[in-house]
């Protein structure tokens, strides 16, 4: 039965309280009293009242409890038993949990087995990932204590390898047929064709797969798909007892990926090994692991990483976890569509929990009430009662600067999409540091028209000729969409837009080109009558980019996106993120979100100059 954990009552026996004041001073000095200021209070629990029945019962385990324990196991790479011992045994995990006045911790051995499961499954029947909605609204709070407005941002990606082993596809087809006749055993032995039996013998793995020659007639590979389509027939035959089995479902993926596509389904053939998809089955015991080739053989994921950032902190905001075919371009825009749904400035977050009590702080001695701390988080936080009226004049005041802001950045926003020229000092625009694989001229178009600059530290693609300008060196006026000189400063004879093709055409007088200085380099073709420039609205932009790129202000722009560079490497070797001891798309993004938020943590106690973090 759902029951939120609303507050926690101190007793009178509470453990802080009954401390010297020395340690007092330790323990409100240590990363457990931000973490019980900042974080804890901030944990939605009413987010996961959908995991629990509505009928009377035996109240969870408090939710905000379970969260916080387990952002701390990833902050501490503690195994779920240390986690449990360290909230039984040591303070500092108490005070950060705010449990200091229980008798005994309300948890079990299986609160965060159970815990994960029950996300695993609401995430699977709804696609709805309640981890991820938490951590980016923690996202949120922290970086409203690091000032930081969401106004600068940068993506990564990084590979992540499944746990599971990389299968030669002899091993692939042998390991799916031995699932099978493993289920079918239990589920209809009697079934089970008699060339497969063997299968259930010790040490036929080893002999049929490493001792075992092909024959004149077939290889391994064949011989093993002809057995999973006997398997598959007769699976058939016996119906959904048999056919709505997970080893069965495998069983039909792996023939539809590994064999010919023919009208001939009797006739069993493998496909080619270049024919394979990436996206096919790489080990039944990760299903939604798929291949990638990227600087080596990738078996697993890919992490897209949205970090915002100012001059002195930084967070991750947002992040996602997808098969490692999806594409960056693809990342980039899911980044957009992220950065367009939520606030630009990211730091607004809602307010309106401070007026909930959110800050409930063990007592101490009289003498420490006005005790602070350096990072500016009081040990007492006392919020002053709101004034009605003020209140409601101060909402009407808002509300009509906000219509307005809103219309002014409306017909900026329209002028610079026109123009589509963004001065690198406009504050109404939200930066987007990427490198060359997230950018394309069109996502660049997608991400002006919702506020945001995508800037990249390279371009992909055809590199411009170094014996030919670039179309940048045709000046074009935006207001009448037409060319209106060359590099030589000629006005062309005439010149026009074809807005359905998005095409740029000029045509100038042979005698202007004659003695150029540019001719040998120009993108003029010689006709009859003119020399003929045309080029495309997208060739012109990208010309204009790659000329910007060599501008020490672009340089000294992109610079900023170095820093990211760094977040796989820490997810890496901190937090173990190529180690996780599960498989699977869904349950992989689910501890994914409880590292991302450890790193928050971690950028937060840096941020607030906490000692020893």
């Amino acid at each position: 039965m759902w029951a939120p954990n609303s507050f926690q009552q101190i007793s009178l026996n509470d453990k802080v309280n009954n401390m010297p004041e020395y340690l007092r001073r330790i323990l409100i000095n240590s990363w457990a009293h931000v973490f019980q200021k900042v974080i804890f209070p901030e944990i939605n629990e009413e987010r996961f009242s959908v995991l629990y029945s509505e009928i009377g019962s035996r109240p969870n385990s408090p939710v905000n409890v379970i969260i916080g324990a387990l952002i701390l196991k990833e902050l501490f790479s503690l195994t779920d038993e240390d986690l449990i011992g360290s909230i039984f045994f040591d303070d500092r995990f108490q005070y950060a949990l705010r449990l200091t006045s229980e008798e005994r911790p309300p948890i079990s051995h299986m609160t965060f087995t159970n815990f994960r499961r029950r996300i695993y499954k609401y995430y699977e029947e709804t696609g709805i990932d309640l981890i991820q909605e938490e951590i980016e609204n923690l996202a949120g709070i922290i970086s409203k204590h690091l000032k930081i407005d969401g106004k600068k941002v940068r993506v990564d990606s990084l590979m992540v390898s499944s746990s599971c082993k990389n299968l030669s596809r002899i091993e692939l087809v042998y390991t799916v047929n031995a699932l099978f006749i493993k289920a079918l055993k239990e589920l209809a032995e009697n079934i089970i064709p008699e060339e497969c039996l063997p299968y259930l013998e010790k040490g036929h793995k080893n002999e049929t797969i490493y001792r075992s020659r092909d024959t004149e007639t077939e290889t391994k590979l064949e011989f093993l798909l002809k057995q999973s389509k006997a398997l598959y027939d007769v699976a058939i035959e016996v119906g959904k007892e048999v056919t709505n089995s997970e080893e069965f479902k495998t069983l039909k993926r792996m023939l539809g990926e590994q064999t010919k596509d023919d009208d001939d389904f009797d006739n069993i053939e493998p496909k080619g090994g270049k024919d394979i998809s990436p996206k096919s089955l790489q080990n039944p015991s990760d299903p939604d692991a798929t291949y990638r080739f990227k600087y080596k053989n990738n078996i697993g994921y890919v992490v897209n990483v949205i970090e915002i950032f100012n001059e002195e902190n930084s967070i991750i905001k947002s992040y996602d976890l997808k098969q490692n075919t999806y594409s960056d371009q693809k990342f980039s825009e899911d980044t957009i569509e992220v950065l367009t749904r939520t606030d630009s400035s990211f730091a607004d977050v809602d307010d309106s929990k401070e007026e909930r009590s959110k800050q409930i702080i063990i007592k101490q001695n009289s003498d420490q009430k006005q005790e602070t701390r350096n990072d500016g988080l009081a040990e007492h936080d006392i919020h002053k009662p709101v004034n009605t009226d003020d209140n409601k004049w101060e909402q009407k005041q808002n509300i009509r600067q906000s219509e307005q802001l809103n219309n002014k950045q409306s017909d900026d926003k329209e002028q610079k999409v026109k123009n589509n020229s963004l001065t690198e000092d406009d504050s109404s625009l939200i930066q987007l540091f990427t490198d060359g694989a997230y950018y394309s001229y069109e996502l660049a178009q997608m991400a002006l028209d919702n506020d945001i600059q995508l800037i990249p530290s390279e371009l992909t693609g055809k590199k411009l000729a170094e014996n030919k300008m670039g179309y940048s060196s045709f000046t074009v006026d935006k207001e009448e969409n037409v060319i209106t000189e060359c590099a030589n400063k000629k006005e062309p004879v005439k010149s026009e837009y074809n807005e359905e093709t998005s095409t740029y055409t000029a045509k100038f007088s042979k005698d202007d080109c004659t003695n150029c200085s540019h001719h040998a380099n120009c993108r003029m073709t010689q006709q009859s009558k003119y020399n003929l420039v045309k080029f495309t609205q997208k060739q012109h932009e990208i010309d204009k980019l790659r000329e910007e790129m060599q501008t020490k202000e672009y340089i000294k722009s992109i610079s900023q996106r170095a820093a990211i560079e760094g977040v796989p490497s820490v997810l890496r070797r901190k937090y173990k993120i190529d180690n996780m001891p599960i498989r699977g798309l869904v349950c992989s993004k689910i501890w994914l979100g409880f590292k991302i938020a450890a790193y928050n943590t971690k950028k937060l106690f840096k941020g607030l100059k906490v000692a020893g973090a």
